[in-house]
């Protein structure tokens, strides 16, 4: 009997090795899942440095657009997750996770998709059973992004499969006094047992007008042209299908991490 069981315990250890196996070797996206993921991911993952969409991209998102390959990633494995087969389902989970926590620990506070990070990995905490750690995360989100639907959505998702209709309702509500217009939180008070008129939404904050400064006229004078002066960055985002370099000394599982992060 004990012999069984030992074997049985290493079976389910060859699995799970398989499994992790299986989420590092595809951690590239194919051409198809690209298409799925944010336009910035095919421009991560395909575009030099130095390109003008990576440019683009990096001036709209800032440094941590360098880091954003991670984001990508963890997207793609919750995709995958989805539609694959109950062997691959939780190293497809466990792909997600490493990735949304690499981010978690990267992002600085005043990068825009940080409250994003915090909701997906809220969702693959929950997908993984971990019903409490979900919960931690969404309300994360929710603290740097209080217009952040999606993140009262999967609150109440997860409050109503736990049987706790009184924090689905105290969600919905708080949901509706940041996004009033959202048809979806609308539609879960009803059925949580509200009633109409929804909740007052809160008040928005006014910022009080900037002082007003007289111009200082200057004479304006020609620039002098600049030798080997760049063009402007276009806000196209499309990739240009260029391959990155892959793998990086220090580092060989972060593919497409910029020299600077290959030391982490």
């Amino acid at each position: 009997m004990r012999t069984i069981w030992l074997a049985g315990l290493l079976g389910m250890g060859a699995i799970q090795a398989a499994q992790a196996q299986v989420a590092i070797r595809e951690f590239t996206p194919s051409v198809t899942e690209m298409q799925a993921l944010p336009p910035y991911c095919a421009v991560k993952f395909n575009s030099k440095m130095d390109s003008p969409e990576y440019k683009a991209w990096w001036s709209q998102l800032g440094p941590n657009f360098n880091d954003i390959h991670h984001y990508c990633a963890g997207l793609n494995f919750l995709n995958r997750y989805y539609r694959a087969s109950p062997f691959e389902k939780s190293g497809m989970l466990q792909g997600a996770k490493r990735n949304f926590e690499y981010m978690i620990k990267a992002a600085s506070p005043e990068f825009p998709l940080r409250a994003d990070i915090y909701l997906q990995h809220g969702i693959t905490m929950n997908l993984m059973g971990q019903s409490g750690l979900a919960i931690k995360d969404l309300q994360q989100a929710i603290e740097i992004n209080p217009k952040l639907a999606k993140a009262y959505l999967e609150l109440i998702s997860l409050y109503k499969n736990n049987k706790q209709s009184k924090q689905a309702m105290d969600a919905a509500i708080a949901g509706l006094k940041q996004i009033p217009d959202s048809k979806a939180l609308q539609r879960n008070y009803l059925e949580l047992g509200g009633k109409q008129p929804f909740p007052k939404p809160v008040a928005a904050v006014v910022e009080p007008p900037a002082a007003k400064v007289a111009p200082v006229e200057v004479e304006a004078k020609p620039a002098p042209p600049v030798a080997g002066e760049h063009p402007a960055v276009p806000t196209s985002t499309d990739a240009i299908g260029a391959k990155p370099e892959i793998g990086a000394p220090g580092n060989p599982y972060c593919r497409f991490c910029p020299p600077s992060e290959a030391a982490h």
